[in-house]
């Protein structure tokens, strides 16, 4: 993340470092379990910006990447534009954490093909 992450992390580091991973864990394991689709999105919200505050080591430790993968494919192929938009966040803020080393995962799992045809499907921007 920027600054603000870093600022935020360290301001708070003892207790990132020792509940980060279990809230990280207990937010993704919320997003891809619940029926209730306003806990879920709240679960989905943490997780993103968990994400984005969490250091890059702790991320790439705590994060169960084959959980997330399935999480955002099935966002993703969501009707609802509120999961697509934070799935896409997710990955945006993955790729950037983690600088691109979950692209190859991403295209295994089809999700980089989902975004690419969301991309093609949506209208041109206006003029």
């Amino acid at each position: 993340g920027g600054k603000g992450g870093d600022v935020t992390w360290k301001e708070n580091e003892e207790v990132f470092g020792e509940f980060g991973d279990e809230v990280l864990t207990a937010m993704l394991a919320t997003a891809s379990t619940s029926i209730d689709a306003v806990v879920r999105m709240d679960a989905l919200h943490a997780l993103c910006r968990l994400c984005y505050y969490m250091p890059r080591e702790a991320l790439e430790q705590a994060l169960d990447m084959d959980r997330v993968t399935d999480v955002l494919a099935s966002l993703l192929s969501s009707e609802g534009a509120a999961a697509r938009h934070i799935a896409l966040s997710l990955v945006h803020v993955l790729m950037v954490k983690l600088e691109g080393s979950l692209l190859p995962l991403l295209s295994r799992e089809g999700i980089v093909c989902t975004i690419q045809n969301m991309a093609k499907a949506a209208p041109p921007p206006p003029p």
